[in-house]
């Protein structure tokens, strides 16, 4: 029985700086100075030639690798699927800082596609509570017009300035965090189109950090936009399970 391990280390930009990340006592990066891929890959595909890009979250003040990241990427190598955890820069403000890595992280793994063995064409990318956020940012081509996402995995993301908590805002937009404007730029469910690529989105309706407002948002927007609420060849309708632990909304298949 393998024991999944970290396979590949691939970085985002040749010119970085030569600097440890801060992480504390209880495993969070709380800082980021090279951004970087750490790539799990099956050793059984059974078949399949998928790859994942996992955004663990944190409020965009820290990244939650640990169980966020590193037990995600295990579960999908052991099930034949590829998993790349996005160690990204916190935005302080800044928020094209975070977004530009996750743009560049899916030009990484489509680079490195052919020698990993992973179908360009099912790249998809998972991300919770802030990681939603950006995650939510690749799936709508929210900064770049190249689409490379084929399909997504939302688990209690954080997607609307104004139904996130006040440490995301405050840590995504930084000054702004007040004005309506910036609020609304960066809205991820306002950036939704007929383009945007299937999305699988897992929410608690009781959840204190994270509002399921925000993932409803989303989930509505794509209905709106004419993305299908249900897999077409099943007419499996969306599942919601209450009692406040988790809803979740399948948008369009994913093959």
């Amino acid at each position: 029985c393998r024991v999944y391990a970290q396979d590949v280390h691939l970085k985002l930009y040749e010119q970085q700086e030569p600097k440890t990340d801060k992480i504390d006592s209880s495993g969070y990066i709380r800082e980021v100075f090279s951004p970087e891929l750490l790539g799990y890959l099956p050793e059984n595909r059974t078949g399949l030639n998928h790859a994942v890009l996992l955004i663990p979250g944190g409020a965009y003040s820290y990244i939650a690798i640990s169980h966020e990241g590193y037990g995600s990427a295990k579960w999908l190598a052991k099930n034949g699927i590829a998993a790349f955890i996005l160690k990204y820069r916190l935005p302080k403000g800044d928020p094209q800082v975070t977004i530009n890595d996750g743009i560049r992280a899916l030009e990484v793994i489509h680079e490195q596609s052919e020698k990993l063995g992973i179908d360009k064409d099912k790249i998809g990318v998972m991300g919770f509570s802030a990681g939603g956020h950006l995650a939510a940012a690749l799936l709508t081509g929210f900064t770049s017009k190249k689409n490379m996402v084929n399909f997504g995995i939302l688990v209690y993301p954080a997607i609307s300035m104004s139904y996130s908590n006040f440490q995301t805002r405050e840590h995504l937009l930084g000054v702004k965090a007040d004005e309506q404007k910036w609020r609304n730029i960066y809205s991820m469910d306002k950036h939704v189109s007929a383009d945007t690529s299937p999305t699988f989105i897992i929410l608690s309706s009781d959840d204190q950090a994270v509002p399921y407002l925000n993932g409803l948002n989303f989930y509505n927007a794509l209905l709106n936009n004419g993305v299908k609420s249900y897999n077409p060849n099943t007419l499996t309708p969306p599942v919601i399970y209450l009692r406040g632990e988790k809803i979740g909304c399948l948008s369009k298949n994913v093959n």
